[in-house]
């Protein structure tokens, strides 16, 4: 066994020692709720709980929670200092291994450099002694120090570095430093640092080609701008910046294509309100593009021509009813075009006809009904046209044709009342 492993085998804390200690402990509380227990019961069945009953049993068990504190403080020192030794010396054991093929290395003249760049050490002489041999895998900067075993039972809850982990976690970095500082040549020490970069480099192409597939340009950009910072003389930077560019102008052209071809598809079918909508949208995203504004200024000039013919058109649809005297359909016509179009000259010139548009549109309904009255009688069907007489004169009271009809309704009436005429078939 070596000296390392008889260090590490000594510094193992004692773990019977402690174990005796802690049942020490439990038995400790538990001898003094015991007797603390007792003391009252005997003092009760004396006849009468007694303040120095009460007393008593309270110091015993204060006494048993004190001795049991001691024994238990007492093994928490000792495991903790056992943890500690054997740490220190699971270190000097990972610093005294070496593997096989090992090779002396000369120590450079005037002394060898300190760790971490500092004073020389001492040069082998009489009052120090030789360095420690090096193997060629460590010397090629391979070695990799291996943890110092940590027992199960006495490992570190989770989620807390305790003072042992951070002794450890600087022990080793120590050693890092000094595999790097000490242990490698300036050439390995400068391919190490290329090859970490190009790694580096390497993770940094991927992200941003994957980005620049996605889409997500602000990702790629912000992936880049990391990129030139943490590697600044890589010849990447140029290249994925025109790529970038490429693929940012191929959606920006690609966005405008479609959605040009829906503001084409709405302007056909006369929905040039949401054509609009979408051709602004459009225009906000790309500022810069002139496509955009141009279809912008094309769809609110073909929109302009399409409501100014559909004005005349609607305009002139009223003019021919009222020239023709179909004044309901007029009246209609006229409605639906103040609705469309309430402001401007030609939407106050109808309103001013609407009144007289309406009493003629009466005038033509009740002429029609009148008309109908008379053919009902003319095929002696007296009881329609009674009530087709009734029906006019509820609906337009005040018109002259009503008068005349509220004179012959009773007349109709006496007509429909007639035995000869209940037999008369209505076709």
């Amino acid at each position: 066994m070596s000296d390392a492993s008889g260090r590490t085998a000594m510094a193992r804390p004692p773990v019977a020692v402690i174990t005796l200690l802690e049942v020490l402990a439990g038995l400790s509380v538990a001898a003094g709720l015991v007797g603390a227990m007792l003391l009252l019961v005997l003092d009760q069945q004396a006849g009468q709980v007694s303040a120095r009953g009460i007393a008593l049993s309270v110091a015993a068990l204060l006494g048993g929670v004190a001795l049991g504190c001691l024994f238990w403080g007492l093994a928490h020192l000792i495991r903790r200092q056992g943890r500690a030794t054997l740490l220190q010396a699971s270190a000097a054991r990972t610093i005294e291994q070496r593997p096989a093929g090992e090779m002396p290395m000369p120590p450079p003249a005037g002394g060898a450099i300190g760790p971490a760049g500092g004073a020389p050490l001492p040069s082998p002489g009489l009052d120090a002694p030789a360095p420690p041999p090096v193997s060629l895998s460590v010397a090629a900067g391979l070695y990799t120090p291996p943890a110092p075993p940590v027992p199960a039972a006495d490992a570190p809850r989770r989620g807390a570095e305790t003072v042992e982990q951070r002794l450890l976690r600087e022990i080793l970095a120590q050693l890092r430093e000094l595999n790097e500082n000490v242990l490698l040549s300036a050439e390995q020490r400068q391919a190490r640092r290329e090859l970490r970069l190009e790694k580096l480099s390497r993770r940094f192409r991927e992200r941003i080609e994957a980005a620049i597939e996605a889409g997500d340009f602000p990702a790629a950009e912000k992936h880049l701008e990391d990129f030139r910072e943490q590697v600044p003389a890589d010849a990447h930077h140029a290249p994925l910046h025109a790529r970038l560019a490429e693929a940012r102008q191929a959606a920006r052209r690609e966005d405008i294509e479609a959605h040009s071809r829906q503001v084409v598809d709405l302007m056909a079918v006369s929905s040039f309100d949401q054509a609009e909508r979408v051709a602004q949208e459009l225009h906000a995203r790309h500022l810069e593009e002139p496509a955009p504004a141009e279809l912008l200024e094309r769809v609110r000039r073909e929109a302009a021509a399409f409501t100014k013919e559909r004005r005349d058109r609607m305009y002139r649809q009223v003019e021919r009813h009222a020239e023709s005297r179909q004044w309901r359909q007029a009246l209609k016509a006229a409605r639906e075009f103040v609705d469309a179009f309430p402001d401007g000259p030609s939407a106050d010139a109808i309103r001013a006809m609407l009144a007289t548009m309406e009493e003629n549109a009466r005038i033509e309904s009740v002429r029609e009904l009148r008309d109908h009255i008379r053919d009902l009688i003319e095929r002696r069907r007296y009881a329609e046209a009674a009530e087709t007489a009734e029906e006019v004169i509820r609906r337009y009271p005040d018109l002259r044709a009503s008068a005349e009809l509220r004179r012959q309704l009773p007349r109709l009436r006496e007509l429909a009342r007639a035995p000869a005429n209940h037999g008369q078939p209505r076709t």
